[in-house]
């Protein structure tokens, strides 16, 4: 059988990429017996119980780097804090918005790491000279944009691709310089 693709570690090579980490839970709902260990969201009929499952993953070396057992009613960006500790120079961190933390991503960026992940909606975001993105996005019609810009009120300063997926909505994704 012929391979069709390289391998992603022998293409990120020349890169400053050295791993590329993804992050996810996922939620599971235990008997109520457990709902003193694992505290789930109760409803009218009582407590209930659950548990998250998250775990941080190197595609380039196939390893966990981490995971963890935790209450359904944690939340992801509260989970995700372990992660940082685990971060090297040259990681790129995969996530979704339910890890959403401009604290987080300031602290992957001082270990020198990248970070992708998708903007929550109520997150402000301004070009380079105070100007709104969104102003940016009426005015042009291209599909794909890349430029620096500044996220919310720590004032963060990543790159932001924006890659449009109708005609009216866009999905955003940021990556730090």
């Amino acid at each position: 059988m012929v391979q069709r693709f390289k391998p992603a570690a022998e293409v990120l090579e020349p890169t400053a990429i050295r791993r590329i980490i993804i992050e996810a839970a996922s939620g599971q709902v235990m008997p109520k017996s457990n709902a003193e260990s694992f505290a789930a969201h109760g409803n009218h009929h009582g407590a209930t119980a659950g548990v998250k499952i998250d775990l941080a993953y190197d595609l380039l070396d196939d390893a966990i780097i981490c995971h963890s057992l935790q209450a359904a009613t944690t939340q992801d960006k509260t989970i995700g804090r372990e992660l940082v500790a685990e971060i090297r120079r040259g990681d790129l961190v995969l996530r979704d918005m339910g890890y959403f933390s401009l604290g987080e991503f300031t602290a992957i960026e001082a270990c020198g790491a990248w970070w992708l992940t998708r903007l929550p909606l109520t997150t402000g975001v301004l070009l380079e000279n105070g100007d709104p993105f969104e102003q940016l996005l009426e005015k042009r019609r291209h599909s794909i944009h890349d430029l620096g810009v500044i996220v919310g009120d720590r004032s963060i300063s990543p790159r932001r691709s924006t890659a449009r997926a109708t005609n009216i909505t866009c999905r955003r994704w940021c990556l730090p310089r």
